[in-house]
């Protein structure tokens, strides 16, 4: 995984029970086989993924 370009304010700070989770909103290029690249579509990446952290959305032409 390698981010496309990204700026500071594109880092997230948000607090989630009285821990501080730091986070990067931007474009990523993954690269591996086709059926783990889905499996991390479908379940999301990183940690916290059931708070909305790890979300990711494919988009076409890239």
């Amino acid at each position: 995984m390698r981010p496309l370009g990204f700026h500071p304010r594109q880092k997230r700070l948000e607090r989630y029970k009285g821990t501080w989770v730091e986070g990067w909103m931007g474009r990523y290029r993954l690269e591996g086989p086709p059926h783990l690249l889905r499996l991390a579509l479908l379940s999301g990446l990183g940690a916290k993924n059931s708070q909305g952290f790890g979300f990711v959305r494919e988009v076409e032409g890239c």
